[in-house]
């Protein structure tokens, strides 16, 4: 299986190929946020540690925006490929196969909507108010079908905003399998749930950091 293929466009995200390849989804703004982040953090503790080796754990609250800024803006991702969704969130992974898919929504954020829960992709937030009142309804033709609630499609749809373009890869890889029945999609009921895995690492860092920060700032 070819490599994930990550890219922009429209000044957010943008797909790789999709017919059969496995396309991994983020956000262009989130990154720059990260690197903006974490570049103030790496200037903050080399300032620290040429301004004065005593004050060294004033380190420690710089490396904890530096790993929040990681995990809330670096790793979030989605994955797209033949098999399902692969939802990477700030605390956990969540697979989610195509036989479970039951509709896919834009109203806060991309979220996956099976029969058991819902899953919101922390990297495809909807627009806010200036990105709404901004669409232009050109950009909201020629969508995949399960795009429409009714006649109407959210501004959230757009394909230039996160919440639109990720939705946009994944309803037309899902509309293409289910035209095409792969495996078993329409009737299959072995595939009704969905798997998680807690990113136990980045909860105990986050956690950790939080604390030995509070004791600094309060010494």
């Amino acid at each position: 299986m070819p490599p994930a293929a990550v890219a922009w466009e429209h000044g957010g995200m943008q797909q790789g190929r999709t017919d059969g390849d496995r396309v991994t989804i983020v956000s262009r703004v989130g990154r720059v946020i990260a690197i903006a982040v974490i570049a103030l953090v790496a200037v903050g503790a080399v300032g620290i540690v040429i301004g004065s080796g005593e004050e060294l754990w004033n380190i420690v609250p710089l490396a904890f925006l530096g790993v929040l800024a990681w995990a809330a803006f670096w790793a979030p991702s989605i994955t797209v490929d033949d098999q399902g969704l692969t939802v990477r969130n700030v605390l956990r992974t969540e697979v989610v196969p195509w036989g479970a898919l039951t509709d896919v929504e834009t109203q806060y954020a991309l979220t996956l909507v099976t029969a058991e829960r819902r899953v919101s992709v922390w990297s495809a937030p909807a627009p806010g108010l200036l990105g709404a009142i901004s669409t232009n309804r050109g950009e909201l033709r020629h969508l995949p079908k399960s795009s429409y609630h009714g006649d109407s499609v959210r501004p959230a749809d757009a394909p230039r905003s996160d919440s639109g373009h990720a939705a946009l890869v994944v309803r037309r890889r899902w509309e293409r399998l289910l035209e095409t029945d792969a495996d078993g999609i329409r009737d299959s009921t072995a595939l009704t749930e969905h798997s998680t895995r807690w990113h136990a690492g980045t909860a105990v860092a986050l956690v950790v950091l939080l604390i030995a920060s509070v004791i600094v700032l309060a010494l």
